[in-house]
């Protein structure tokens, strides 16, 4: 049995995604017969993974600056030697919610008229004795549970990991939002340091004078303290 505990999170942990990956992992592995996941009451809850953040604040606050995503995540391998630290590439990041999105219903409703509302429910839970629906409950505590079935009828269950990531190409930055951290960029950051801020694209081409800014010497994030 595995038990997960996740912050009440829709973008993150709380989303129909997620509920599809698990209903699928129970249903294809060996390993694991039941997974009991849990979103305690907003505020209410700190996970040993709030714990790890505090740790990375406190070696952060000694740093004078941090100007690339590649200099954060050598600092969070240097705050604690029990950090197993990976940099996400654009390439790790999978099509999961079109991978599943025309194997299971839109609108999910039990047999009891009851309509599925993921926001809901503080607990979910997936079994290979109850494979073909999920269980939920608006308690974290109570054993009363809705039961719903998720996967469209007649449908074969997709594979569990899609193949294709979500995005082909560099997503650019909106443009508002590329102009304030380029103006940002030109004020702040060493000449020296400002490979990554060149890297970035806008919506639109960027403009000549945003680029004549930025145009010059080479960074080399190795160097810095």
């Amino acid at each position: 049995m595995l038990y997960l505990f996740s912050d009440n999170a829709a973008a993150q942990t709380k989303n129909m995604t997620i509920v599809q990956f698990f209903h699928l992992f129970v249903k294809s592995t060996t390993a694991i017969e039941k997974i009991i996941h849990r979103f305690p009451e907003p505020g209410h809850n700190f996970l040993p993974c709030d714990r790890c953040f505090g740790v990375i604040e406190k070696f952060l606050k000694k740093k004078d600056y941090v100007f690339s995503p590649i200099k954060y995540f050598k600092y969070i391998l240097q705050a604690s030697k029990s950090f197993f630290t990976i940099m996400v590439t654009q390439d790790m990041i999978l099509y999961f919610s079109g991978h599943y999105e025309k194997h299971f219903k839109k609108v999910i409703v039990n047999d009891i008229k009851e309509r599925f509302k993921i926001s809901t429910y503080r607990l979910f839970q997936y079994s290979k004795d109850n494979a073909d629906v999920i269980s939920v409950s608006v308690s974290t505590g109570l054993s009363l549970f809705s039961n719903f079935s998720i996967l469209k009828m007649g449908e074969n269950y997709p594979t569990l990991q899609p193949s294709s990531p979500v995005y082909k190409t560099p997503l650019p930055v909106k443009n508002a939002k590329y102009k304030d951290v380029m103006q940002l960029a030109s004020n702040y950051v060493p000449p020296d340091k400002l490979e990554f801020y060149r890297r970035l694209k806008s919506e639109n081409i960027a403009e000549e004078a945003t680029a004549a800014l930025l145009s010059g010497t080479d960074d080399d994030d190795q160097a810095d303290d």
